[in-house]
């Protein structure tokens, strides 16, 4: 399966028969600066994902991880270089992953190729749940390709997306016909500007996490709430 979106913002559907859990996107887009997949954090807003923790209890196949210490260097490569075609983010590992794990990377490689003042990226897949992850991994994947895109003061270029295989499971088909089927209820929402800078990436990424895990642990108050610090 390959598709192309002209416009990497314009990355996101809403539609009652499929409803996205934004907590959990903003999750997943931070957790590529953070570097940090936290099983308490994660499953906090999937409890499912608890059936994918190794015997360690971790995530083997966590994207934050493998990615996070992979940016600065397609930032200098793309930098220095504005024809390269090395940019490429490494996810799936043969010294990892060529085991019996529940947690396997589904995106092998992400590539960055800057091209008349656009920075497109390409989406390597070795499989895509169409259903499930496919909303969650575009809207993580055109976050960095906006971010990086923003750090080098150029314009977003295409996004394109490669599946060797792109499926749906037995489980899902009825949810599946039932968002074929609603395509009348079908509306976009372009999602802001990018625009958080290098120098403060990491450390705005490790605040928001931090703050996160207070929220959630009910260490400081919910400000919605009207309170303050307990």
């Amino acid at each position: 399966m390959m598709f192309t979106l002209q416009n990497p913002r314009d990355c996101t559907r809403l539609q009652k028969s499929r409803r996205i859990n934004y907590a959990y996107a903003a999750i997943e887009k931070l957790s590529l600066l953070h570097g940090v997949a936290d099983p308490d954090t994660f499953c906090y807003y999937v409890p499912a994902l608890d059936g994918l923790l190794n015997e360690q209890g971790v995530f083997g196949g966590a994207y934050g991880p493998r990615v996070t210490g992979q940016l600065d260097y397609i930032y200098n490569l793309l930098a220095e270089d504005p024809e390269t075609r090395r940019a490429v983010v490494t996810i799936y590992s043969s010294q990892h992953d060529h085991m019996r794990e529940q947690d396997i990377p589904c995106t092998v490689s992400l590539q960055f190729l800057l091209r008349d003042g656009r920075l497109s990226l390409i989406a390597n897949m070795r499989s895509s749940d169409v259903y499930l992850g496919l909303p969650y991994d575009i809207q993580q994947f055109t976050f960095l390709q906006q971010l990086l895109a923003y750090w080098l003061k150029v314009e977003p270029g295409q996004y394109v997306h490669v599946a060797g295989s792109a499926h749906v499971y037995l489980k899902d088909i009825a949810a599946a016909e039932a968002v074929i089927d609603g395509k009348s209820d079908l509306n976009t929402r372009v999602e802001p500007p990018v625009d958080i800078d290098r120098e403060v990436a990491w450390d705005h990424a490790r605040i928001f996490f931090r703050i996160e895990s207070e929220l959630r642990s009910g260490s400081i108050a919910d400000p919605r709430a009207g309170g303050g610090l307990r």
